[in-house]
């Protein structure tokens, strides 16, 4: 079973394949990254690059479902409008190559990835590290933040 993971964002997304041997139930880490957009970029053209990545990502990798976060409304309600946007390019391109979507609130992935919901994303990227030593390291927060929510899917499903 292949999960996709993703932390949706308009500069920086998150992705992350997650394997789950149905023998073994042996997890790994497949693949994992960010796609980064140019912030001076019209949000048009962001969103129409993610859908692009994202399409290609899925035709090749081949998901057998998706995983994704929830938009959490804090303090900036811009920033929440923003990962709307992008949360409905991930559902758009699962529709189009029909893939099941689960969403999960932060708090959620967090508890059950770290044990608390108010953790970090530094302190999700620790636990991961403790986890997958040899392929956590160098990976940005947002593409480990992508791993806690393929694996939040996982445990949860």
């Amino acid at each position: 079973m292949r999960i996709l993971g993703i932390d949706p964002g308009t500069r920086v997304a998150g992705y992350a394949l997650v394997d789950k041997n149905t023998d073994t139930n042996a997890v790994t880490i497949f693949q994992a990254g960010t796609y980064n957009f140019d912030a001076k970029e019209p949000i048009g053209v962001r969103l129409a690059n993610f859908l692009d990545r994202l399409d290609e990502l899925i035709r090749i990798t081949k998901p057998d479902t998706i995983g994704i976060e929830q938009p959490f409304v804090g303090k900036n309600v811009k920033s929440a409008f923003a990962i709307g946007e992008s949360r409905g390019i991930v559902l758009v391109s699962a529709a189009k190559h029909k893939i099941p979507v689960s969403e999960y609130a932060p708090k959620l992935v967090r508890s059950t990835v770290v044990g608390h919901g108010a953790a970090t994303k530094e302190q999700v990227k620790r636990m991961l590290e403790m986890q997958f030593p040899e392929q956590i390291g160098g990976l940005e927060l947002d593409a480990t933040d992508a791993i806690a929510v393929a694996l939040c899917h996982l445990y949860l499903i």
